[in-house]
């Protein structure tokens, strides 16, 4: 009956807006310069505005490519971006508040990114823009394990989105079950209540059995977990982990090009903290960036000194999600600007005065 209605009486074409996410031939997607709109996660929305250089900002505005006080630049996923967060609560947000007339903090993270993506979009500001900063900050969380995969160079240069990441050999396979699996949820599983509920028994019990489901299925439960018991999965999170450092190489190189300092952070994520064995990224961050004499920031212990994992992922993390609340942002913006904590290489420390 409901899709007799609708053939009768189709509903009115949505209203489009331009949106302020676009796709970039360099690095895949970015922001629309100049742009004003609304970013909306679950129960969290906010208005968003982005800058002359296409990077979220408090305001539409030019960024000037010279600053008169050591300016900062934040790269990083959407636990950075904080597109869903009010601009002045993000951490990011809180730091430029925090040193207002004493530095410059701008935030270049996009939602979706890793390193593999941040170098690209690093050389187009730093290199084609002119941009100049004193230090970028790069924060890591274990969605990194995941980009690793999932973005990947071609052979002329240009980043290739791989959509099943360390499966993409079996894409042709994971093309055909999907669009088989949308279709049955459309066109059955929503419109017949016990055949519906019949067939989705049957499709979710064939993922389960399927080598090749599970496996993918199991893409997201390792990356969360930094960790797995299972020998193939532990050898994709060992190749993740080298090509994340690999990549930092490389931006790390090129920043020395340029004579910008690098900070990086590890920011956990809720199962990381309950996790029983330990993730192997931290401690591989931090043997990286001693040797590389790079400022390392790993904010897991400073996380759990706040009580058990769970008051934690209560407090500082959205229900049931990776992403932090207002209470996460500015705990994290708090670490980020304590001295004590060493983010920041000596040349750009900002005066307390």
């Amino acid at each position: 009956a409901k899709s007799l209605d609708r053939w009768l009486r189709p509903p009115p074409a949505p209203q489009t807006q331009l949106s302020i996410r676009v796709a970039h031939p360099e690095y895949d997607h970015g922001i629309r310069p100049n742009a004003v709109g609304t970013e909306s996660y679950g129960s969290q929305r906010a208005e968003y505005f982005s800058n002359s250089l296409g990077l979220r900002d408090e305001k539409i505005r030019n960024v000037p490519v010279r600053s008169n006080v050591p300016r900062f630049l934040f790269m990083g996923d959407s636990m950075t971006e904080a597109g869903p967060v009010s601009w002045n609560q993000t951490f990011v947000g809180r730091l430029q508040d925090l040193w207002h007339g004493r530095a410059e903090v701008l935030n270049g993270a996009v939602a979706d990114f890793g390193p593999v993506l941040i170098l690209p979009k690093l050389k187009d500001l730093l290199g084609e823009k002119g941009l100049q900063v004193d230090q970028v900050v790069i924060v890591l969380n274990p969605s990194v394990l995941r980009t690793s995969f999932t973005y990947a160079p071609s052979e002329g240069g240009k980043i290739e989105h791989h959509r099943y990441g360390p499966y993409h050999g079996q894409v042709s396979f994971f093309a055909r079950t999907d669009k088989l699996e949308s279709w049955l949820e459309v066109n059955v599983e929503k419109k017949f209540v016990l055949l519906g509920a019949l067939v989705r028994n049957v499709r979710l019990s064939y993922r389960r059995i399927h080598p090749l489901t599970r496996s993918m299925d199991r893409f997201k439960f390792w990356v969360e977990q930094g960790f797995s018991a299972d020998p193939e999965e532990q050898r994709l999170i060992l190749e993740g982990t080298r090509r994340t450092l690999e990549s930092l190489d490389r931006i790390h190189e090129f920043l020395a090009s340029k004579k910008v300092a690098l900070g990086v952070v590890f920011l956990p994520w809720p199962k990381t903290l309950a996790s029983l064995n330990p993730s192997l990224l931290p401690a591989r961050l931090d043997a990286w960036s001693k040797e590389r004499g790079v400022s390392y920031l790993n904010l897991l212990p400073l996380f759990l000194r706040e009580g058990s994992p769970e008051e934690v992922a209560a407090r500082y993390y959205l229900k049931n999600d990776n992403h932090l609340t207002e209470a996460g942002h500015e705990r994290v913006a708090t670490w980020l600007a304590d001295p004590r904590n060493g983010l920041f290489a000596e040349r750009t420390q900002i005066s307390t005065k």
